[in-house]
């Protein structure tokens, strides 16, 4: 039985998640907060500890797994949605949104030449409690003007100016980490690591990023299960029939999918944007089902990018996604009376990838009838069916908090600044004085060489893995090969006194210095 940690995220100051690693002038940002933010703060905190089973968990390794969900904005009380991409409005009165999964051929012909439609993509909705509606709203960005100062002239400096946009502070955010088959101390990490004060995004040291984090509820919770279809209603007059898609008579059902967060599939070891019916029907456990994906309606949308490793300073490979607020549809043969109300599937489920809703109520018309004949009444009414959105931009709160960095005995951000600072001067005096005490050698050790030792830091962000794939006796790069010939015992023995006297992160950054240094031939 999993365990449901919600939690509420406040800005108190602005926070910058652009979309794109790249830096060039103004990029786009996400109008919501990744999971793989939260998911790096457990996976710091657990590397600093070096706890195996911790690490395990969070990269859903065996039978402890960890998911991290996208916080999204909270308006009215309530965690928003992403608006569904089968959801279109008029152009002229934009309060007037239509499902064009639903709309009829009949409905269609009646909007020809006085109504036109565009697709709803960037608003986050909140359905309305009684009413056939919804409520919409959207984060709100500021953009903020940075520059160099030039402590000679007195002056800007030349070149050096930089534009900032980022999520306004004082809005409030909900995300949920789920733990499937977690220990007491497993659950009790994620809350000590995740309460308080934190920084997220881009800039963190320039003002940007710091967010308030608290638990709301913890909770075990069953896969809840619900029916099929909504209120129980016949599909004929609430949804998409087998019948009005001509499909063969085998298939009983359509199930249609919400994307609630981004779905990473694989295929032949590469991540792709199509959805996988295979890893779907094993997600769902729907064995001996037959089933297929429609070509119409579809409303999937696709997108790529390159995240960035920290640890490795590089990028990782490219990722191929499903964009949150896609709605596809499955036809299948049979089913049991009720469904799962949602189902992880893909990669990257710890930080946040591949939830779906299935069936999500707010993808039906929201209709009183009762029968076949008043919902024939209604649309005569009504014709084409349509359901009403309210913008709420106007009425969302944004509280005033504290300027974002306050001097103090609680200031961790300047703690933290001075703490980097020091341990750099320290690094770097280590660093100058092992290279002149070992001049003679270093010189008999090619810059090649020192090429692959920066290649080996870069991919390997743990000591102790460095350890083994440097130090280890008939296995590490410096104990094979040639290198058993132009390292001196005395420059290997040095080298691993130095390394076994520093801490995680410090050993990375002094291996990761020298192998620079060398590799140019600086002398002393």
């Amino acid at each position: 039985m999993p365990t449901i940690l919600k939690f509420k995220c406040q800005f108190l100051s602005d926070v910058i998640l652009n979309a794109s690693s790249a830096t060039a002038s103004v990029n786009e940002i996400l109008d919501y907060v990744p999971g793989s933010n939260f998911w790096g703060i457990l996976m710091q905190a657990a590397y600093q500890q070096e706890n195996e089973s911790l690490i395990r968990a969070l990269h859903a390794i065996g039978e402890s797994k960890v998911r991290c969900g996208d916080a999204h904005l909270v308006f009215l009380g309530k965690r928003s949605f992403r608006v569904p991409r089968c959801m279109f409005q008029e152009k002229v009165n934009k309060k007037r949104v239509y499902f064009d999964h639903l709309l009829s051929k009949e409905d269609r012909d009646a909007q020809k030449g006085s109504i036109q439609l565009k697709q709803m993509r960037t608003d986050y909705l909140v359905p309305y409690d009684s009413k056939k509606g919804f409520n919409t709203s959207r984060p709100k960005s500021r953009l903020s003007i940075k520059t160099a100062y030039d402590c000679n002239k007195r002056r800007s400096e030349e070149g050096k100016m930089y534009s900032y946009e980022g999520l306004v502070k004082g809005s409030k955010w909900e995300f949920e980490v789920e733990v499937e088959n977690g220990s007491p101390e497993l659950e009790q990490f994620i809350q000590d690591t995740l309460v308080g004060i934190k920084r997220l995004g881009k800039s963190r040291s320039a003002e940007f990023g710091r967010v308030k984090i608290e638990l709301i509820e913890q909770k075990k919770v069953e896969q809840a299960k619900k029916p099929i279809y909504p209120e129980e209603k016949e599909v004929e007059f609430v949804g998409l029939t087998t019948k009005d898609l001509g499909l063969d008579s085998d298939y009983q059902h359509i199930i249609s999918f919400y994307a609630e967060s981004r779905i990473c599939f694989q295929s032949k070891g590469q991540t792709t944007a199509e959805p996988q019916l295979d890893q779907l029907l094993e997600a769902l456990q729907w064995s001996g089902v037959k089933a297929k994906f429609l070509k119409s309606p579809n409303y999937i949308s696709q997108a790529v990018y390159s995240p960035w490793n920290a640890y490795r300073n590089a990028r990782d490979a490219d990722r191929w996604y499903i964009e949150k607020g896609s709605v596809f549809f499955l036809a299948v043969d049979k089913l049991e009376k009720e469904i799962v109300d949602h189902v992880w599937v893909g990669s990257f489920q710890n930080e946040g990838f591949g939830k779906l809703q299935l069936n999500p109520e707010f993808l039906f018309k929201r209709v009183d009838a009762d029968s076949k004949e008043e919902y024939a009444e209604e649309r005569q009414e009504d014709n084409p069916p349509h359901l009403e959105v309210s913008s709420v931009d106007k009425k969302t709160s944004y509280e005033e908090t504290p300027n974002e960095v306050s001097f103090g005995e609680n200031d961790e951000l300047l703690i933290l600044m001075l703490k980097d600072e020091y341990l750099a001067e320290d690094i770097a005096a280590k660093l100058k004085h092992f290279r002149k005490a070992n001049n003679e050698d270093l010189m008999q050790v090619s810059a090649s060489q020192w090429g692959q030792i920066r290649n080996l830091v870069v991919h390997f962000d743990r000591k102790s893995e460095l350890e083994a794939v440097l130090f280890r006796e008939n296995f590490g790069f410096l104990k094979t090969a040639s290198r058993k010939n132009s390292w001196s015992n005395k420059l290997r023995n040095n080298l691993k006194a130095i390394f076994d006297g520093l801490k995680e992160e410090q050993a990375r950054e002094f291996l990761l210095l020298l192998a620079n240094a060398e590799a140019k031939k600086v002398v002393y």
